[in-house]
């Protein structure tokens, strides 16, 4: 950021809000990344192996009893029960081993009436037999998250006037196992350009179509300025682990609009992995 860049209003969304409420009193896991290196496929792949099995071992089931049968017998557990669940879930999420790809998809859990809520960004049953038998298994675990890929038909915005705004890598081409990519937005429009900080990243499918890969379990909501001939750089999450991504050609989809407009439009822009 620079002198031209500032904070319009920060604004924490609703859901935050609820997530945190719903955590209060129980542990939460913290946020890590690291990176695997991928092999050379069809870029088409990246999409279908998110959602699919991948080939691999999966790690011996934690045996820790948190809510006994026979409690189970008794009638649904209590907040306390819950609040020691997740504590323990808590606990074996932090000791995953760091290549360990939960830790990309897993980005929070929550005590509900009579249940977890485990939120990721890839709810198939390989990945919840994962959490299970990586972390902890319970009948009271429910999976809160997209169940296959979802189709992006977004029309980004063309009609803009020449040299108005650019997105635009910060390099060339990045690495296929890099677990952040840099983009870099200008304004050279009279206006002023106001966004936040969220964005889409897609792939190509067999079929042609582009789909959204996950990058983010929830978004901190807030407007951000950028004066004429201002800069933003910023990074986007491409988690390796979790997506094996592939080399090809990808999509970066922002969302804009300049000051004083009611609607926003979306920009995009392709950048390489190699």
């Amino acid at each position: 950021m620079n002198s031209f860049l500032k904070i319009k209003h920060p604004i924490i969304h609703i859901g935050i809000l609820v997530f945190m409420v719903v955590l209060q009193g129980c542990s939460r896991p913290n946020k890590e990344t690291s990176t695997l290196n991928g092999k050379e496929q069809k870029l088409s792949q990246s999409v279908d192996s998110v959602y699919a099995a991948p080939v691999g071992i999966l790690e011996t089931p934690s045996s820790e009893s948190v809510i006994s049968e026979e409690d189970c017998e008794l009638g649904p557990p209590t907040e306390q029960e819950l609040c020691r669940l997740s504590d323990t879930i808590s606990k074996n999420f932090e000791a995953l081993k760091a290549d360990n790809p939960l830790r990309q998809n897993v980005w929070g859990w929550g005590v509900a009436q009579d249940h977890l809520d485990i939120y990721v960004l890839v709810n198939t049953p390989y990945w919840q037999k994962k959490f299970r038998n990586d972390v902890c298994d319970s009948r009271y675990l429910h999976f809160d998250g997209p169940k296959g890929p979802e189709k992006i038909n977004i029309e980004a915005r063309t009609n803009i006037e020449a040299d108005s705004i650019s997105l635009s890598p910060n390099a060339s081409s990045f690495p296929a196992d890099s677990e952040k990519v840099s983009f870099t937005l200008k304004n050279d429009n009279s206006r002023l350009l106001e966004f936040g900080v969220s964005y889409i990243v897609a792939c190509r499918g067999e079929d042609g179509n582009w789909y959204d890969m996950p990058t983010e379990g929830f978004w901190n909501s807030m407007g951000i300025l950028l004066y004429k001939g201002g800069s933003h750089s910023f990074d986007v999450t491409m988690r390796s682990l979790l997506n094996n991504n592939k080399p090809g050609t990808y999509r970066l989809y922002k969302e804009v609009r300049f000051d004083g407009d009611k609607d926003y439009f979306w920009i995009m822009s392709e950048f390489r992995l190699e």
